[in-house]
């Protein structure tokens, strides 16, 4: 059997919904001269332990297209622990670690993305999220989309140096994820793609985004309704923290090149710390002027409605996110929480929990 030039590897919890979607845009991919991954490439899905019938489902794609190899993880090892396997199971120099509710777009994405490791500087390239119809997606996708503040607007192709790949629909070269000791397993869940980053950076290796490489995703089975955004939020509160505190600030330095990352930065910056001025700040006026409530509280809410039409850059209808906006001050507010508790864990020597 021919080594294979590439390995895909997918994580999944619970993703039966989702993750066929996933494999059929991945076994679909071609070579330059039109040969089907199965001969130059390999999948491995790592099943976390799925309850909803993910695992029969693995079994019946798997029977329709053998080159696909599934793992089940038992017990659970969560995103960190799934790739790490993933990893030291892979047979290939190259690596695409991919999200379960993600789709490549066009059967040359791999390919392509293979293109930009000749050279060895490159640990990393990342391609860019898209949106093929804003319409057809559900509101708990709409609302998915704001509250992460995702990068999906219209973009010239260009290929530049990025401080982070988020290892949603990302290549990596394995050797450099084999130098710096794989993913630590404590983030679990949250902030492990953001330790990567910062370790492959400090090795003097290269992160690329081409935005010519298109991928979609949605919201998964883990944030697919209000409440599963905001415990989301939460987790991802933590992880962030967790990452501070344990690995510094190395990914507070945002690359000038990429502008959501920026707008990713003032999100959580009020989170992290306009949250508690707010609550602090309600506290004390309403216990001592009661009726300021009255125009302090609905002041509030008017001024993250309007951050939230400013951010939403015309994606969705102004009655929508009138619509999110329980859900996005119910986020900020879980998020805080969420680095609350990260400080705390952090400071224990535990990791990220769900």
């Amino acid at each position: 059997m021919i080594s294979p030039l590439i390995s895909v590897i997918i994580p999944c919890r619970n993703e039966h919904a989702s993750i066929v979607r996933t494999l059929e845009s991945v076994v679909s991919q071609r070579s330059d001269d039109g040969r089907p991954l199965a001969e130059w490439g390999e999948v491995l899905v790592l099943d976390d332990e799925s309850t909803d019938g993910t695992s029969e489902v693995l079994a019946e794609f798997q029977r329709r297209h053998p080159f696909v190899r599934v793992l089940r993880n038992e017990p659970r090892r969560g995103l960190a622990g799934s790739y790490n396997r993933g990893i030291q199971e892979a047979q290939a120099p190259l690596l695409l670690m991919c999200h379960s509710d993600c789709q490549l777009q066009g059967n040359d994405y791999l390919r392509r993305m293979m293109g930009h490791f000749s050279d060895p500087k490159v640990a990393a390239v990342t391609g860019k999220p898209v949106l093929l119809n804003p319409n057809d997606l559900s509101f708990a996708e709409k609302t998915y989309f704001m509250t992460h503040l995702m990068d999906v607007g219209d973009e010239p192709p260009t290929v530049r140096q990025i401080n982070f790949a988020e290892g949603r629909c990302d290549g990596f070269r394995k050797q450099a994820l084999l130098e710096i000791g794989l993913y630590d397993e404590k983030t679990r869940i949250a902030g492990e793609d953001q330790v990567v980053a910062i370790q492959l950076r400090q090795r003097g290796y290269q992160l690329l985004q081409d935005t010519a490489l298109h991928y979609t995703l949605s919201c998964g089975s883990s944030q697919n309704t209000q409440w599963r955004i905001i415990r989301r939020q939460m987790i991802l509160g933590q992880g962030q923290v967790f990452v501070i505190i344990k690995y510094g600030f190395g990914t507070d330095q945002m690359a000038k090149t990429a502008p959501n990352r920026r707008r990713r930065k003032r999100l959580r910056v009020l989170e992290i710390f306009g949250v508690p001025a707010v609550l602090v700040g309600t506290a004390l006026i309403g216990w001592r002027a009661p009726f300021a409530l009255w125009w302090w509280i609905p002041g509030l809410v008017g001024l993250r409605l309007a951050y939230l039409v400013v951010e939403n850059r015309g994606l969705f209808r102004f009655v929508e996110m009138v619509r999110m906006l329980p859900t996005v001050m119910a986020s900020d507010v879980a998020y805080f929480i969420g680095s609350v508790r990260g400080s705390w864990r952090a400071w224990r020597g535990k990791g990220v929990s769900d």
